[in-house]
C-alpha cells in the first residue's frame, strides 16, 4: 500500500513507476492521511504481475493506492444494520495457488470515523476453521457508513494483502444473502451459489440480476435467463418476492492461482434500482488429492535354535526402509489452452491423460524458463542437504546414475534424450528402463527440481495404471520425522 500527498505540489497530472508485488492495483480517492485509511471505496485500476514494472498516471485527486495479492476477504453480506454482527471470512493462498494452513493472518477494520479494530491469529481473534480459511467476527457497527477491511497474510510461500469493505446503514431496501464457496477447484466441476432475499419495503415483486466474470460459463441457471457481453455473464430472475431464494451453478476457467469478483448484483423493483454494495471474492485453488500414503516395514526377525556343541551355517537376507526418499505416484488430468495475456481463452483441448511433466521442488520460485540438467555440484549440494553421503547405496548419485530418458520440453526449453541424470521407477516386475522416467533439473539459482515425465496409463509398481511415479529427497536420518514442504507443478503438453 502506498499513498501520495499532492497538496504541496501544483500539477495537473503526472506519472509514477512501481514494481508490482501483488496481482492487482486499486485506488482510493478518499484517502485520509491522518487516519491512514480509506474513507471511500477502493476501485480496481489494473491487473498486475509480481516483479514487473508498471507506469500509472496520477492527478491531484489520487492519494491512495494498494496492491492485492492472492488472497480473498468476504463478509456474509455487503450491507448491515446498526449493531448487527459481521462475519468476516479470509482465504490465504500461496504463490502456487494452494491453500495455506497455519498462516499468520492479521485484519484491520476501519470505521467511518477513522477508528480501527485489529484482529490476529496470534491472539486467536482470527481462527482457522478449515485449511487456509480464516474467520473473524466484528460487532462494533455502531455508526452508519463505510467500513474498510485490510488483511495481511504471511506464511510458507505467501506474503499477501487485500482490501475490501462493507456498509452499515440505518435503513436499506433489501438484504441479499449469499451462500457460496470462498474458494474452489475448477477442475472438480461447477460450483453452486444460493442467494436468498429479504425485502424491507415489501413493495411487491422484483427482478434480480447476478453478474459473473465474462470468462465464466453457466452450468445450470436455476430458471434464470442467461446473457453474455464482453464485460460479464448475466443471469436474471423475474418476479421474485420477499423471502424468495434462487440458485445456480457455474464453471470458472481452468487457471490457477486466480481471484475473481462475483457481482455486485442488482435488484430492479418498483422504487428503482438497488445494487449490492460490493461483490463476492472467489479464490481459485486446485486441490492436490492424496489418495493413500503407506510405508513399508523392515524384514521380520528370524529365529534359529541353538544347541551347545553344534556349528550351523546361516544365510541371511533382509531389507531396511530408506531414510532419504519420499515416493509419489498417480494420474494427471488437465487442459491445453490458447489464450491471451489477460487470460481470455481462445480455444482449449481437454486432456484426460495428458503428456508433459510433474515437477517437484522445495523452492516456490523456480524459474521454469531457465531450467537445465542438474550438474554434479548441484547434485552434491542436494545430497548434503538431505543428509546423504555420495557413497550411500541410496544416494542421489547412486540412484540417478543413468542418462536414459526420451526427448522432452519444459516451456520453451528442449531437453535432448539421454542428457540429464535419470532413473526409472519400478513397475510390477521390478527394475526396468523403458517407462516412469525421472530426471534431475535445476535453474540458475540452483533450485533443485525432481522431474517425472508423464506417460499415459502405464502399469506401475503396484500393478495398477499410473501416469507418473517419482521420488523426492527427504532427510529422515537420525530419527528426523519433520516434514519438508515440496511445491508441485504440472506442465501439460
Amino acid at each position: 500500500m502506498f499513498a501520495i500527498d499532492p497538496s504541496s505540489v501544483n500539477f495537473t497530472d503526472g506519472e509514477i513507476s512501481f514494481v508490482a508485488e501483488g496481482r492487482s492495483l486499486y485506488k482510493c480517492k478518499d484517502w485520509n492521511f491522518t487516519a491512514q485509511t480509506c474513507f471511500g471505496s477502493w476501485v480496481k485500476l489494473m491487473d498486475t504481475i509480481s516483479g514487473q514494472e508498471y507506469n500509472i498516471t496520477i492527478d491531484p485527486y489520487d492519494p491512495g493506492f494498494a496492491e492485492m495479492g492472492v488472497a480473498s476477504i468476504n463478509t456474509n453480506k455487503s450491507r448491515y444494520h446498526i449493531n448487527e454482527s459481521v462475519k468476516i471470512t479470509m482465504v490465504v493462498l500461496n504463490t502456487s495457488g494452494y491453500l495455506v494452513e497455519a498462516a499468520n493472518v492479521s485484519l484491520e477494520v476501519g470505521g467511518p470515523n477513522g477508528t480501527k479494530t485489529y484482529f490476529s491469529t496470534e491472539n486467536f481473534t482470527i481462527l482457522e476453521v478449515e485449511k487456509g480459511i480464516y474467520v473473524a467476527n466484528f460487532s462494533k457497527t455502531f455508526l452508519s457508513g463505510n467500513y474498510s477491511l485490510y488483511v495481511e497474510a504471511n506464511g510458507v510461500g505467501v506474503n499477501n494483502s487485500m482490501y475490501s469493505e462493507f456498509l452499515v446503514e440505518d435503513y436499506y431496501e433489501f438484504d441479499i444473502l449469499r451462500s457460496m464457496p470462498v474458494t474452489i477447484d475448477p477442475w472438480q466441476g461447477p460450483y453452486q451459489t444460493n442467494i436468498s432475499f429479504v425485502s424491507y419495503n415489501l413493495s411487491g415483486t422484483f427482478n434480480f440480476t447476478e453478474f459473473l466474470p465474462s470468462n465464466f460459463t453457466v452450468n445450470d441457471s436455476g430458471g434464470g435467463q442467461v446473457s453474455y457481453s464482453n464485460e460479464s455473464v448475466q443471469i436474471e430472475w423475474f418476479d421474485l418476492s420477499n423471502l424468495s431464494s434462487i440458485s445456480y451453478t457455474a464453471n470458472a476457467p481452468l487457471v490457477t492461482p486466480d481471484l475473481y469478483e462475483i457481482g455486485p448484483s442488482r435488484i430492479n423493483y418498483s422504487g428503482g434500482i438497488f445494487d449490492e454494495a460490493r461483490g463476492w471474492f472467489l479464490a481459485i485453488d486446485p486441490i492436490l488429492t492424496v489418495i493413500n500414503t503407506t510405508t513399508g516395514v523392515p524384514t521380520d526377525p528370524s529365529n534359529v535354535s541353538a544347541e551347545a556343541g553344534n556349528i550351523t551355517e546361516l544365510m541371511f537376507g533382509g531389507s531396511s526402509i530408506t531414510q532419504s526418499w519420499q515416493g509419489y505416484f498417480g494420474n494427471v488430468t488437465g487442459v491445453i489452452e490458447l489464450k491471451d495475456f489477460g487470460g481470455n481463452i481462445f480455444y482449449n483441448w481437454s486432456e484426460a491423460s495428458p503428456e508433459g511433466e510433474v515437477l517437484a521442488s522445495r523452492s516456490s520460485g523456480v524459474d521454469f524458463n531457465d531450467l537445465g540438467c542438474a550438474n554434479n555440484s548441484e547434485i552434491l549440494a542436494e545430497e548434503i542437504l538431505i543428509g546423504q553421503l555420495t557413497s550411500d547405496a541410496d544416494s542421489i548419485s547412486n540412484t540417478f546414475n543413468q542418462n536414459n530418458h526420451p526427448l522432452f520440453y519444459i516451456g520453451n526449453s528442449e531437453f535432448l534424450s539421454n542428457t540429464c541424470n535419470s532413473t526409472n521407477l519400478f513397475d510390477e516386475s521390478g527394475a526396468q528402463t523403458t517407462k516412469f522416467f525421472e530426471v534431475l533439473l535445476a535453474d540458475s539459482a540452483s533450485s533443485f527440481v525432481y522431474t517425472s515425465l508423464l506417460e499415459e496409463d502405464l502399469s506401475g509398481f503396484d500393478n495398477r495404471s499410473h501416469d507418473f511415479e517419482m521420488m523426492v529427497g527427504e532427510d529422515g536420518h537420525n530419527a528426523d520425522t519433520s516434514a519438508t514442504t515440496y511445491y508441485f507443478y504440472v506442465e501439460v503438453n
